[in-house]
């Protein structure tokens, strides 16, 4: 499989200004089409959003009718809904992404699941229906995981991954997932923009990661690779990794990505290196702790 053809194309910016590092904004719907239009021609087949992503599904439904083009779509149950409600609303979901089924319908962290047992047998039905392929959490720490083992109807976890929040940290987990035969996404590969800061330009919160930000630096220049791709290739390159999802703000900023992606390599030893990274204030390699 191409490194391509493994991306997710993640849609939170098609909808709303996202990031820590974005400093173009929410495109407009041109724009957007633009991205989605880049992502197709490059081999990207599955697109990541959720109701919670301002007009993200609209600007995905807009594109599809639009074009003979067709993405299979991951979205994710919208927080705060009531149980009865679920299921209609992944259903306009459906017809607003002008889909006829879901890649996968997520919960979109671990409490929801617990939350909504009668929708998850709810999706159950609808997956045995071919309306969800995929039933999934996305997953913030390494003990949701471990949580959801025990329920076998999720075949699918979304999880951050990337060189500091890496294999030292998740390996163990995914492997577990995998034996489970559960499909792992992975997301927060440049760990929303901090991998594109210089050690300086750390707010105040985050500069006890200064330390690990410039050891990645350093090792990327031996590598004669720059960040962002050794970013991706670092992810890219785990067998275990089902799919790995993307975030862009501009068309030309995904075309360079894809127009890179396929020759993707890293040593052994630059690997190694990542791994063997152990970051210790772990809460900050989760940008939920960084307001």
């Amino acid at each position: 499989m191409k490194y391509s053809e493994k991306l997710i194309l993640g849609t939170v910016q098609l909808g709303i200004p996202y990031g820590i590092n974005n400093h173009t904004g929410q495109p407009d719907w041109q724009t957007a089409h633009q991205i989605l239009q880049t992502a197709w021609d490059g081999g990207i087949r599955l697109l990541d959003t959720a109701e919670s992503y301002g007009n993200a599904q609209e600007v995905i439904g807009d594109y599809h009718a639009s074009q003979q083009n067709r993405f299979e779509v991951i979205t994710k149950l919208q927080p705060g809904k009531e149980p009865d409600s679920v299921i209609p609303s992944l259903m306009n979901d459906m017809e607003l992404l002008k889909v006829d089924y879901l890649f996968g319908f997520m919960f979109h962290h671990l409490d929801l699941l617990k939350r909504n047992n009668e929708t998850l047998k709810d999706l159950v039905r609808l997956k045995n229906e071919g309306k969800i392929q995929r039933i999934g959490v996305s997953v913030y720490s390494n003990d949701e995981i471990e949580i959801l083992l025990n329920y076998p109807e999720i075949n699918l976890i979304q999880m951050p991954f990337n060189m500091l929040d890496n294999w030292y940290q998740r390996g163990e987990y995914v492997r577990r997932a995998k034996d489970n035969k559960i499909e792992i996404h992975v997301r927060s590969v440049f760990l929303q923009g901090l991998f594109f800061m210089t050690a300086n330009e750390l707010p105040t919160k985050l500069k006890p990661l200064k330390s690990y930000l410039i050891q990645l630096q350093e090792l990327c220049s031996e590598q004669q690779m720059s960040m962002e791709m050794a970013a991706m290739a670092y992810v890219l390159s785990r067998p275990e990794i089902d799919r790995v999802l993307l975030g862009v703000e501009t068309p030309d900023q995904l075309s360079g990505n894809l127009n890179q992606i396929n020759q993707l390599e890293l040593s052994d030893e630059f690997l190694e290196s990542v791994n063997a990274i152990q970051v210790a204030e772990t809460e900050l390699l989760s940008p939920v702790n960084w307001k």
